[in-house]
């Protein structure tokens, strides 16, 4: 997003759950690229918040994230 200076960024991943249960270890991965991303960003004092949307229990992994 750096193309695109702003204060801030979000990121609203809607309607994942398809791809969660189908290619959960993939979803994970990006979403620890988001986490990343989010670290990177909140050193330099920019905001990043990633929202996704899957129902409760799709991703028993998630809690695992940083």
């Amino acid at each position: 997003l750096g193309w695109r200076p702003a204060e801030g960024y979000a990121a609203i991943l809607e309607g994942c759950d398809a791809v969660a249960r189908s290619a959960q270890a993939d979803f994970l991965a990006t979403l620890r690229i988001f986490a990343d991303a989010a670290d990177v960003w909140r050193e330099e004092g920019i905001p990043f918040w990633c929202l996704v949307e899957v129902p409760a229990g799709v991703l028993p992994g998630l809690k695992d994230l940083p």
